[in-house]
């Protein structure tokens, strides 16, 4: 009979695995920007957002016990968006650098701010358990307020009909990182990170249940001209869904 523990450990295992293939399928969107030379109108505020979130979530898990596996998830994630804001820098323009900067300096003194706060309530008992759901409170409301730019991209797939802006294998590793990490809280009940989770299961469901209505009334391609559009004005228009995780 396995374990709870050990069934727990699985999951997160194959959490981690999946989590990588979430974390890299933006990939594609630098191939674009690196071709285009340029990141035009794209917006990073997804990524800066994901790297005050993983980084969050980091200190979370570490200081929250038998966490170990979904800290290194969020760490594998955090070095992952530093280097998509290293290539944004790169390419961007000089007005859309000094954004960044401005709004990775917010992200710095944030982060800062909790770590100095909590960081005394660490070393007295009475008040520690206190102090680590306070940071988990903190990392669902980062976290929900990550997940909104998806919730705005469904809202133009909608409104559009179109599933351009969708792409399959970001929407299947969405659900599946969900799932797995939902279940992984579930077992040893953890609901800082169950809410997370399951909300980002909810929408991998969605962002598939809009690729799959979609394709089984239009076998081809059907708003040809959004996508002629969008090669036409060789520009970065609103981000994708594969551009969002």
């Amino acid at each position: 009979m396995i374990s709870t523990d050990a069934i727990r450990t699985i999951a997160g295992i194959i959490g981690n695995v999946i989590s990588i293939g979430w974390f890299v399928s933006p990939i594609p969107t630098y191939y674009r920007i690196y071709k285009k030379d340029a990141v035009h109108d794209f917006p990073p505020d997804h990524y800066l957002l994901t790297i005050l979130n993983c980084a969050l979530y980091v200190h979370y898990g570490i200081l929250k016990p038998n966490n170990l596996l979904f800290s290194s998830m969020n760490g594998i994630g955090l070095i992952i968006e530093f280097i998509y804001v290293a290539l944004y820098l790169i390419y961007a323009s000089k007005k859309q650098r000094q954004s960044v900067r401005k709004k990775s300096v917010c992200g710095l003194l944030f982060y800062l701010v909790v770590v100095v706060l909590i960081t005394p309530f660490l070393n007295c008992q009475l008040w520690r358990d206190l102090a680590i759901e306070y940071l988990g409170y903190l990392c669902i409301n980062v976290n929900y307020v990550t997940l909104t730019a998806l919730c705005n991209i469904l809202e133009k797939v909608y409104e559009t009909t179109s599933v351009e802006r969708i792409s399959f294998w970001p929407s299947l590793f969405s659900f599946l990182n969900g799932v797995c990490w939902s279940t992984y809280a579930w077992l040893r009940w953890d609901p800082n990170i169950f809410s997370s989770s399951f909300v980002l299961c909810l929408l991998g469901i969605i962002q598939l249940s809009f690729y799959a209505y979609d394709c089984r009334r239009y076998p081809q391609s059907k708003n040809s001209t959004i996508h002629d559009e969008k090669v036409a004005g060789d520009e970065l228009r609103i981000p994708l869904l594969d551009d969002m995780v």
